[in-house]
C-alpha cells in the first residue's frame, strides 16, 4: 500500500508519498477536487452518505486522515459546494467540525464555476 513492495528489495527508491506538509496540501487539493465528485454521483447509489460512510468508503484509496476530510468537507461546505445536517436533518450551516453522523449532501443550488475549475453543474 502506498508504493511498498515487498518482493523488492528494502533499499528500494523512497516512495513518492512522504506524509509531510507537501503531501498534506497535495491530499486537500485532491480531496477538493474528488469528493463534490463522489458526493453529486452517490455514494450509496444516489442516497445522502455520512461522514462515516463517507470515509470508509475511500480511507483505502487515499492517505488523507479524517480530519483532513473533515476540513475539505468544512470548505466545501462554506463555498457551497455541498451541505451539511445532522442525522437528524438539521441544516450545520457554521460548525466547524463534522460529525462522525453528520450527512453530506449535493448543494441544491448548482454551480456553474466553483474555485479554480469549472463544475458545469447547472
Amino acid at each position: 500500500m502506498l508504493g511498498f513492495e515487498p518482493e523488492k528489495d528494502t533499499q528500494q527508491i523512497p516512495m513518492d508519498f512522504l506524509f509531510d506538509d507537501d503531501a498534506e496540501t497535495r491530499s486537500k487539493t485532491a480531496l477538493r477536487q474528488e469528493l463534490p465528485l463522489l458526493i453529486n454521483r452517490g455514494l450509496n447509489g444516489g442516497i445522502p452518505t455520512s461522514l462515516g460512510s463517507l470515509f470508509t468508503s475511500v480511507c483505502n484509496d487515499t492517505p488523507a486522515t479524517i480530519k483532513q476530510i473533515s476540513d475539505v468537507l468544512v470548505d466545501l461546505r462554506d463555498e457551497k459546494e455541498i451541505e451539511i445536517v445532522t442525522k437528524e436533518g438539521r441544516p450545520k450551516p457554521r460548525a466547524g467540525r463534522i460529525q462522525w453522523t453528520d450527512i453530506i449532501i449535493p448543494a441544491r443550488q448548482h454551480l456553474l464555476f466553483t474555485g479554480s475549475r469549472q463544475a458545469n453543474r447547472v
